[in-house]
């Protein structure tokens, strides 16, 4: 994680920001992979299929978890519909 201050060390993204830049480290809180939650471009970039077919998809067969109005799919979920799918 970079702290900030000492900007030489950090990746060319961010030396090319041109406002201050005030990062800390939050601690990760640990929890299972099975639990963990994918967006639905991240499971698209995932399957590299479009978002539109991953939103498809979970009409019909992949559970979603609702967190307001954002959709997120549960990796235990993705495993399982994927082990479904294969011949």
């Amino acid at each position: 994680m970079v702290v900030a201050g000492n900007m030489s060390s950090a990746p060319p993204v961010l030396r090319a920001l041109r406002f201050p830049l005030f990062i800390t480290e939050v601690p990760m809180i640990k929890t299972d992979d099975s639990e963990r939650l994918l967006t639905r471009e991240e499971l698209a970039a995932y399957w590299r299929v479009s978002p539109k077919t991953v939103s498809r998809i979970s009409e019909r067969d992949l559970p979603v978890v609702r967190i307001g109005k954002q959709v997120r799919y549960r990796l235990a979920d993705v495993s399982a519909y994927e082990k479904r799918r294969r011949p």
